[in-house]
């Protein structure tokens, strides 16, 4: 984030609020993303995993 034009506004925000509110602001997207990543890589699995043991049942050579 120091390389783009966003640094001084930053730099501004930081001289004029309270630095651990905005350090909290400023680390939420990534929490949410994150968040959103688990929950729906945790449903995928859940829905892959019944079709892919069917999968595997059809294809058994005993």
């Amino acid at each position: 984030m120091d390389l783009t034009f966003l640094r001084h506004i930053k730099i501004w925000m930081y001289s004029w609020f309270w630095n651990d509110f905005l350090n909290f602001m400023l680390a939420l997207p990534a929490a949410i993303v994150v968040t959103l990543r688990l929950l729906i890589n945790t449903w995928l699995g859940f829905w892959l995993l019944p079709i892919a043991k069917k999968m595997n049942e059809t294809n058994t050579y005993v």
